[in-house]
């Protein structure tokens, strides 16, 4: 038995908002994997869920989350039900990185109910003039079961005409696993 699509939806919300675009759990590993946000709670019975984030590199980078569930019968097995690859690249200046990834973790906070995968589809910052700077754009097809050819986007933008250059790209893709 496992937890219904909504159930994991929210669950999905809640660990992104705690992990790495919350500034949650990072640490240090070994095996070449660099960094790992790590979040549990259960929000139904029997259910308790697991959410971890992996990643590799830095730019570029690629990394892992998956979603588990523990139920009684299955004696202290984590069994996957969730999953979702992704890879990217900063590729804007040393000066703006911090700006921009504090940037990225905003967006990614604001993730989506209906599609719990990255970030919204818009996202924008604005500086003290009301004057856009940075743009993040994501898109997807699919649902929470199965979605493919996720991309985000993240634009600086570079005057009031909407010149803008590209700083910042992300595929991914991913949905339910272990469906039987």
């Amino acid at each position: 038995m496992k937890p219904e699509l909504k159930t994991l939806a929210n669950f999905l919300v809640q660990a992104k908002k705690n992990s790495w675009a919350g500034k949650g759990m990072n640490e240090e590993l070994e095996y070449g994997i660099r960094k790992v946000a790590q979040y549990g709670r259960s929000y139904c019975e029997p259910f308790e869920l697991r959410y971890i984030d992996q990643y590799v590199g830095g730019e570029p980078f690629q990394g892992f989350e998956v979603v588990s569930e523990l139920s009684p019968e299955d004696k202290g097995f984590w069994k996957p039900i969730w999953a979702m690859s992704y890879s990217g690249e900063y590729t804007g200046t040393k000066k703006e990185y911090e700006e921009v990834i504090n940037f990225l973790r905003e967006a990614l906070k604001a993730v989506p109910i209906n599609a719990p995968f990255r970030g919204p589809q818009e996202y924008f910052k604005k500086n003290a003039d009301n004057h856009i700077t940075y743009a993040y754009f994501n898109f997807w097809d699919g649902n929470i079961k199965k979605f493919e050819r996720g991309e985000e986007r993240i634009y600086k933008v570079l005057n009031r005409e909407s010149s803008k250059k590209l700083i910042y790209t992300a595929q991914y893709f991913g949905g339910l696993v272990n469906k039987r």
